[in-house]
C-alpha cells in the first residue's frame, strides 16, 4: 500500500489512522537477477540480443498510462530501439491498434510468460517501464517496480507527481520519473541510455542495491510479522 493509498483511506476513515501501516511489496534477488542479454535464452530466442530493449512487463491496464509510452515510442521510431510489451490488459488491444495505425515497427507483443521464465523475459530489457495513469495513484500500486529493480536495469516510470514512485525511485536512484504525457522527456531519457550503456548499467545497479536493502521477501515479511505482532499486544492488552 503506498501512501497515498493510505491518505485516501485516512480520508474516508479518520478513526483507523493509528491502526494503518504501510508495507511495500518484494522481490525474490535470487531468482530475479542480472543477467547478460548474450546469456539469455529468452533475449537469443526473439532475436533481441543485439537491440536496445525498453521493456513493459504485466498488465496494461485502466490504471496504467501507457499512451505515454506509445507516443515516446513514435519520437523513437527511426532510433534503433524496440519496445517490447509483454503481458494483457484492458488497454493492450487499442495499443496494438494505434501501433498499427501509425504503421511503427519498433514494437513487440509478447504474451503473459510462465513464472518459471520470468528471470529470463525481465532481463531481456535494457531500461523498464512502470507507469501509473493520471488519478489513480492512490488506487493501486504497480509491484512490477520490485522484480524490474531486481533485474539490475535502470527504471523509467510515467505518474503523477504525488505518486509514491517519485520518492522510491530518486531515493534508489535507479531511474528517473515522468510526468503524464510527458512522452518528449521519456523518449529523450531512453536514447540517452541506449548510447549511454555504462550509466545505464550504473543506475540499475544502484537500483537493485537499493531494493536489496529493503524490499526482499526477508525483510518485507519481517515487517508483517512486526505488525501482527504488535495487534496481538494490543489486543491482551484489551482482554486484560
Amino acid at each position: 500500500m503506498p501512501c497515498c493509498t493510505r491518505q485516501r483511506i485516512v480520508e474516508h476513515c479518520p478513526d483507523i489512522e493509528d491502526k494503518i501501516s504501510v508495507i511495500h511489496s518484494w522481490s525474490d534477488d535470487r531468482k530475479i537477477t542480472h543477467i547478460d542479454k548474450a546469456d539469455n535464452w529468452f533475449a537469443k530466442e526473439h532475436e533481441l540480443t543485439d537491440k536496445f530493449v525498453v521493456l513493459y512487463s504485466g498488465n496494461m491496464g485502466r490504471c496504467h498510462d501507457i499512451d505515454t509510452l506509445f507516443q515516446a515510442a513514435c519520437k523513437l521510431r527511426d532510433e534503433p530501439i524496440v519496445f517490447v510489451c509483454i503481458g494483457g490488459g484492458a488497454k493492450r488491444t487499442a495499443l496494438m491498434e494505434s501501433v498499427k495505425a501509425e504503421k511503427l515497427e519498433n514494437f513487440r507483443f509478447l504474451p503473459y510468460q510462465e513464472k518459471s521464465v520470468l528471470p529470463y523475459s525481465l532481463t531481456t530489457g535494457d531500461v523498464s517501464l512502470v507507469s501509473v495513469a493520471d488519478g489513480m495513484e492512490s488506487l493501486g500500486a504497480p509491484i512490477k517496480r520490485y522484480p524490474a529493480m531486481a533485474t539490475g536495469r535502470p527504471i523509467a516510470a510515467v505518474c503523477p507527481r504525488n505518486s509514491y514512485l517519485r520518492s522510491l525511485i530518486s531515493t534508489a536512484k535507479g531511474g528517473t520519473t515522468f510526468d503524464n504525457g510527458n512522452a518528449r522527456g521519456l523518449a529523450d531519457y531512453i536514447l540517452y541510455l541506449s548510447r549511454n550503456r555504462d550509466e545505464a548499467e550504473h543506475i540499475g545497479f544502484m537500483g537493485r542495491q537499493y531494493m536489496q536493502a529493503n524490499f526482499t521477501p526477508e525483510i518485507v515479511s519481517q515487517q508483517y510479522l512486526t505488525v501482527i505482532e504488535a495487534a496481538n499486544e494490543c489486543k491482551k492488552v484489551v482482554v486484560e
